[in-house]
């Protein structure tokens, strides 16, 4: 009775055809299905968060954008100089864009919209507002594949200063 369990004990390492190596075997199916199960569950994954992470900086990038916009629109002294400003400010934005490397949107143009509560927007006290667009890049792989289509839009409204003068 004692031989036949140490024959159990000593066959438990071994496989049907009796190698030791079943462990280590085992071992290497395991990294292989890791690799072909996992990979192309992380690839995607991976480039939807990509495409978020830049959806998300434009935005951010974009609301900033406005806000300056905004502050340079209702510091004018007429019309056309805070539309001149504010062109400025976006060319401005565009050329920093530029001349970062990791920047592939600086080929993107921004279009905006200024609206007004009063009938004279540059009259102290009025409420002022901007809507500023500009389309996503979405070439997260660096392809050119962009979508026109999907744009970023950021709003920013402010008051004219009370106390500035009418000039």
């Amino acid at each position: 009775m004692k031989r036949s369990k140490i024959r159990q004990i000593s066959n438990a390492g071994r496989d049907d055809e009796g190698s030791a190596n079943s462990e280590r075997d085992d071992e290497g199916s395991a990294v292989v299905e890791f690799v072909l199960i996992a990979a192309p569950l992380f690839i995607p994954a991976l480039i939807f968060f990509l495409a978020l992470h830049n959806a998300a900086r434009t935005e951010i990038d974009l609301s900033n954008v406005a806000r300056q916009s905004l502050r340079a629109f209702v510091t004018a002294e007429n019309l056309s100089e805070g539309h001149e400003r504010v062109k400025f400010v976006l060319d401005q934005f565009v050329a920093l864009e530029a001349s970062d490397n990791s920047s592939k949107s600086s080929n993107q143009r921004f279009t905006y919209n200024i609206s007004c509560g009063a009938e004279k927007c540059l009259t102290p006290g009025t409420l002022v507002r901007i809507e500023l667009f500009r389309a996503l890049n979405d070439d997260v792989l660096g392809i050119g594949a962009v979508n026109r289509n999907r744009k970023a839009v950021a709003v920013a409204q402010g008051y004219v200063d009370k106390w500035r003068s009418q000039g």
